[in-house]
């Protein structure tokens, strides 16, 4: 009797599914590890712009979490939005 393997077929990546809390910190912990991070940025802040977006109508997309991971700065959209709330606070 010989063993028989059955093989998994390997999970689509859907980029326009709704992001994951994980993918969420993967995010903060990538931008707070980057070397042009703006000093006032922590990632607590990070992590309350992405999870406001997340819990948003529109959603935060693995798609998006994709391409935040691939950058090589913070983009700067991210970082006015994340300013403008902390002055208005």
């Amino acid at each position: 009797m010989s063993k028989t393997t059955e093989t998994t077929a390997k999970a689509e990546f859907n980029p326009q599914a709704k992001a994951s809390y994980k993918q969420v910190i993967a995010v903060c912990s990538h931008f707070v590890s980057l070397k042009k991070c703006p000093e006032d940025m922590k990632f607590g802040s990070f992590r309350g712009y992405l999870l406001n977006k997340m819990n948003s109508k529109a959603g935060l997309k693995s798609g998006e979490i994709t391409a935040y991971l691939q950058m090589k700065s913070v983009p700067a959209v991210i970082t006015k939005a994340i300013r403008a709330y902390k002055k208005s606070s």
